[in-house]
């Protein structure tokens, strides 16, 4: 995982922005010209990326200048990043699990695989002016994480299932910013719940959290809807292919002790095509990568 991205950000949300996407401007350029025929469909009036980038405008503003920011650095029009905030939507088949104390060691974890390539993730350290600095992974043209973790030593990760559009009628924006907007404003999980269950986010998703006391909890969304699924549970999972968060929920109940790389492999055998399992580790305040659920990679967030 050496070969990921290293991308460090800071300042004003637009600045944020500017240097994730010189940062990475060749490789979300290349990612644009692989798919030029989606993105034009996606770009037409009404279609979910145009309704995606209105509500990111509308109820994520820090997100949506952060969005201009990656538009301007990677020399790219905005709306042409428009169809991968929307795809956020659907998902990427990956699953989640939060593991608290009582049964992982030396403390919580969050961990999250992702279905999608290595090559189009970043691993970006967020240094912003007035919130709290955290290192997370992110599509590498977006402003959203997949997964953080943040200096006070709060995780989050968020999976989603395709959503009808009935439960975009509220906010089309997708609830993968929830993360990146938790990790910025909060030290704990107890904060946290209490305000993801406030915002407005689109789709079908589930959002889990960690944090440094060895507390673990989970928000469901759906649509305008919101629910805790699980406060002080010692083994959570997050929204996925059912076949796969079955087969996840069952190694979980199986399984006494977790540390890092038992939670690794854990979700890289019960995902259906798992590309990369990352880990976070409040504690250590770090997120670990891995490839097959075995070796991790650590990266810690820098001072």
């Amino acid at each position: 995982m050496s070969e990921l991205l290293r991308v460090r950000c800071t300042g004003a949300p637009r600045d944020l922005g500017l240097d994730q996407g010189a940062a990475a401007r060749a490789a979300i350029r290349a990612g644009l010209r692989a798919a030029p025929a989606s993105l034009l469909r996606e770009l037409l009036p009404g279609s979910r990326a145009r309704r995606a980038l209105r509500d990111l405008e509308r109820f994520f503003p820090h997100h949506a200048e952060r969005m201009q920011g990656l538009s301007l650095g990677a020399r790219v029009p905005e709306g042409a990043l428009a169809p991968g905030l929307a795809a956020l939507l659907a998902g990427d088949a990956g699953l989640a699990a939060a593991v608290s104390s009582e049964r992982a060691a030396p403390g919580a974890l969050v961990a999250r695989s992702l279905a999608v390539a290595p090559a189009g993730v970043v691993l970006r350290e967020s240094h912003p002016d007035n919130d709290y600095r955290s290192l997370e992974l992110a599509p590498e043209g977006s402003p959203a994480a997949w997964i953080g973790v943040n200096e006070h030593g709060l995780a989050g990760t968020a999976t989603a299932l395709p959503a009808p559009d009935a439960l975009l009628d509220g906010c089309a924006a997708p609830a993968q910013l929830l993360v990146q907007d938790v990790l910025q404003r909060f030290d704990t999980v107890d904060k946290a719940v209490e305000w993801a269950l406030r915002r407005p986010a689109g789709g079908r998703a589930s959002l889990l959290l960690a944090d440094a006391s060895g507390r673990v909890a989970a928000v469901r969304i759906e649509g305008r809807k919101r629910r805790i699924a699980g406060v002080g549970d010692a083994f959570l999972t997050g929204l996925g292919p059912p076949a796969a968060v079955a087969a996840l929920e069952k190694g979980g109940a199986e399984a006494r002790r977790f540390d890092a790389i038992a939670l690794a492999r854990l979700l890289d055998e019960a995902s259906a095509a798992p590309r990369l399992v990352a880990v976070a580790d409040p504690l250590g305040r770090r997120l670990g990568l891995s490839r097959g659920g075995v070796a991790i990679e650590w990266h810690e967030l820098g001072r």
